[in-house]
């Protein structure tokens, strides 16, 4: 009985498939239950459940979306109320009265907050408060760029992309001076060159 070579490729093509889908499962199922980097978010809107959402959904980058603070004028927002209803293994705090608390209780590794969520001094005070506990405080769009790899397009704005412009022009100015340094090196080592052999020679002449 012979298996013929079509037959054979087409069963290890099955059996590989079949062993990376259970290295998947398994690799998958181990980053779940390993330990995470919590996060804490402040504020809430259609991306914080977008971030949310794709953090549990994706265990392997070892984060994990711990608890949640959102300003009064958010908690009874539709957006809100079906969020947690869909997510309410992540703990809501008051951030006034819980978050040292809830730092300390969930292990918070990283804090992130809505830039249009802070709006009083006072709020900020609760954040800079915590900065002994050894937290990381980043704001949304960072957070979400480093885990999305993409921007949040709440952010893009005149302003956004009045930053970005001349980011980018640095960058290029920085980019044609490089080029111009080592353009000035090379003709500078290029003029000194006959100096340097009519010396060398000099010397071993005077030596030789």
């Amino acid at each position: 009985f012979k298996i013929a070579p079509k037959t054979n490729l087409l069963i290890d093509v099955l059996i590989v498939a079949v062993l990376l889908s259970l290295w998947r499962r398994i690799f998958l199922l181990a980053a779940a239950n390993s330990s995470k980097t919590a996060v804490l978010f402040y504020g809430f809107n259609k991306e914080t459940a977008e971030l949310i959402n794709y953090i549990k959904r994706n265990p392997q980058l070892g984060y994990g979306a711990a608890a949640l603070s959102v300003p009064e004028h958010q908690k009874m927002s539709k957006e809100f109320l079906e969020f947690y209803e869909k997510n309410k293994e992540i703990e809501i705090f008051e951030l006034k009265n819980e978050l040292k608390d809830i730092v300390k209780h969930k292990n918070i590794n990283i804090a992130v907050f809505l830039e249009d969520a802070v709006e009083e001094n006072s709020t900020v005070s609760y954040f800079y408060n915590i900065l002994p506990l050894g937290i990381i405080i980043t704001n949304f769009p960072a957070f979400y760029e480093l885990i999305m790899e993409k921007i949040p397009v709440s952010i893009i704005n005149e302003h956004w992309f009045l930053e970005n412009l001349n980011e980018q022009n640095k960058k290029t100015n920085e980019f044609f001076k490089r080029i111009f340094d080592i353009l000035l090196a090379v003709f500078l080592f290029l003029a000194a060159s006959p100096i340097i052999i009519i010396t060398a020679l000099i010397t071993k002449i005077t030596r030789g």
